[in-house]
């Protein structure tokens, strides 16, 4: 409820702001159609006291639909209607509910996650020890065919 009433007011408020600039088009159209229609007749005063009218009636409609989108449409601090109990009840009771599940189902998946984890990090720690072996193993026989081999003479290159 918290936060549905500065929603509201904020739609309001944009509701009002959107009917004022609307108001205030409406008004510029008017008054480009009055200059427009002066300058073509400049000698017909019947014609411009119906379009004097005119204009002040559409500017009139302007601002009273500007005023009227401005109003509220709910009034926060009225008394609350008789609401039926039950149902507020039975739906913070199932919110309640799905709260549970959603929290019970992400301590699982935290909990999987950590094991994933763990066991990854074993993987790993693993494969560096046989990895290590091998190179172990690589070493030990690169030592063993160097010590095989001879080493070579001069008179060995000269022939």
């Amino acid at each position: 409820m918290d936060e549905l009433l500065p929603r509201l007011v904020a739609a309001v408020n944009a509701a009002a702001a959107h009917a004022d600039a609307s108001a205030d088009k409406i008004a510029s159209v008017a008054q480009e159609a009055v200059a427009k229609v002066e300058k073509e007749q400049k000698g017909s005063s019947t014609g411009a006291k119906v379009f004097w009218i005119s204009a002040a009636a559409a500017a009139g409609a302007a601002a009273y639909v500007a005023w009227r989108r401005s109003q509220p449409q709910h009034d926060p601090w009225a008394e609350p209607w008789d609401e039926d109990e039950d149902f507020s009840a039975e739906f913070k009771s199932s919110v309640g509910d799905a709260a549970d599940a959603i929290g019970e189902a992400a301590g699982t998946a935290v909990a999987r996650g950590r094991e994933a984890g763990a066991k990854a990090a074993e993987l790993a720690a693993e494969a560096k020890e046989s990895v290590d072996e091998l190179i172990d193993e690589a070493k030990d026989k690169v030592k063993k065919a160097t010590a095989r081999r001879k080493p070579a003479t001069d008179t060995d290159l000269d022939a």
